[in-house]
């Protein structure tokens, strides 16, 4: 049975962390809806999921994350594109580790500032979600510098 089989509505909704995020309140193509107390609904892809045991949808972000803003977005196929980035966001890497901050935003790509490392232009498709004040990539910090990405 594949994830998106499992995900229903009116399963509760936890961070990888194990923190209560809402419940499930729909299920549409490649995507559920979480409503949350006091928060808007938070839209996911069913790559957002880890694993559905024991009644729970537990997810592959941390709390914090989900946390960070009255209105997320994380999408699974479309890719992110410079409208929905801006200088001074704060970068993360999959396990929500810091990585650097956007200095520069082009057509298909942006410029993070990298503490202690050289700075590098990741590419929009690589961008799990994004929130107001933080752009969380698919991959781990450790990858960043074999990915292939030109630098400055």
């Amino acid at each position: 049975m594949t994830i998106s089989d499992q995900v229903r509505p009116g399963l509760a909704v936890r961070s990888e962390d194990g923190v209560e995020i809402g419940q499930v309140a729909s299920v549409g193509d490649g995507q559920f809806t979480v409503e949350r107390m006091l928060q808007p609904a938070l839209t996911l892809p069913f790559t957002a999921v880890r694993t559905v045991e024991h009644g729970r949808v537990i997810l592959t972000m941390p709390s914090s994350m989900l946390r960070e803003s009255a209105r997320t977005t994380t999408q699974a196929s479309a890719p992110f594109t410079r409208d929905q980035v801006h200088r001074g966001m704060d970068v993360v890497d999959s396990h929500a580790e810091p990585i650097g901050s956007i200095v520069e935003i082009r057509d298909d790509d942006f410029l993070v500032d990298r503490p202690l490392a050289r700075s590098v232009y990741v590419p929009f498709d690589v961008i799990r979600g994004v929130s107001r004040a933080h752009v969380a990539l698919q991959i781990p910090a450790g990858q960043v510098d074999n990915m292939g990405w030109p630098g400055i």
